[in-house]
């Protein structure tokens, strides 16, 4: 079963030399875009694309090309004519910025919670923004931040997700047969809801996991262990 611990986002994102007004887009602007093909009006300047504007989506098999399907309305397996997982046969990876780093006139998403956690230095965690910028949608940002490089994920921005932990229900239900993941993932308690990380390294401040991480904390709700979340009725 599936066993919420997280809330990502996803933005638009664009590349360091871009001049495309982004923060402008509406969700239903984007959907113009994507769904529709048609042109949008946004800070003055008419945006059509394939002639101003280059419309990216992920490569083929991604989590994110999905979703971002589904917000857009488009189906993630026959891409429209003018959504595009590759320019120049250079495919638009996940979560990765080196396509948009190259192209001034392209937008795609982005995981908000990779982004911030690929800025936090983290162990294992490759730095692939490549400069990148995240936008609004809505005029809603996808992150709030005190200070620079101490963004924290938006959890109203109009584009989230949650993310989960994958578990047999008999196991890690209450009174499951396996008391180690009951205490790994069952209720808002339990040690992938409430871990902290030292960070920095050696700093002797330790802060949530989920948070340096990039994600935002789901409350109450990390950890339910609900029926309507089983992926197999007996498992």
């Amino acid at each position: 079963m599936y066993v919420p611990f997280a809330l990502d986002a996803v933005a638009m994102a664009t590349g360091p030399a871009s001049t495309i007004p982004a923060d402008d887009f509406t969700l239903a602007d984007l959907r113009t875009l994507y769904r529709d093909g048609d042109s949008v009006t946004v800070g003055g300047t008419t945006y059509t694309p394939d002639v101003n504007i280059a419309l990216l989506i992920p490569q083929s098999g991604s989590g994110l090309r999905q979703f971002w399907a589904d917000q857009m309305q488009i189906s993630a397996t026959t891409l429209p004519a003018w959504v595009h997982d590759q320019i120049a046969t250079l495919p638009f990876q996940e979560n990765d910025g080196t396509l948009l780093e190259g192209n001034s006139r392209a937008i795609g998403p982005f995981s908000v919670a990779s982004w911030i956690g690929q800025g936090n230095g983290l162990p294992g965690v490759v730095d692939r923004r490549e400069g990148v910028d995240l936008h609004a949608i809505n005029r809603i940002q996808p992150y709030t931040e005190a200070t620079p490089g101490n963004e924290v994920l938006n959890p109203v921005f109009p584009v989230t997700r949650q993310v989960y932990n994958v578990a047999a229900y008999n196991e890690v239900r209450t009174g499951g047969t396996d008391a180690s993941l009951r205490v790994a993932f069952n209720g808002p308690t339990s040690r992938s809801c409430t871990s902290t990380t030292e960070h920095p390294a050696g700093s002797g401040t330790f802060v949530s996991t989920i948070e340096l991480y990039g994600f935002a904390s789901l409350g109450s709700g990390c950890g339910a262990v609900l029926e309507s979340l089983r992926a197999f009725p007996n498992g």
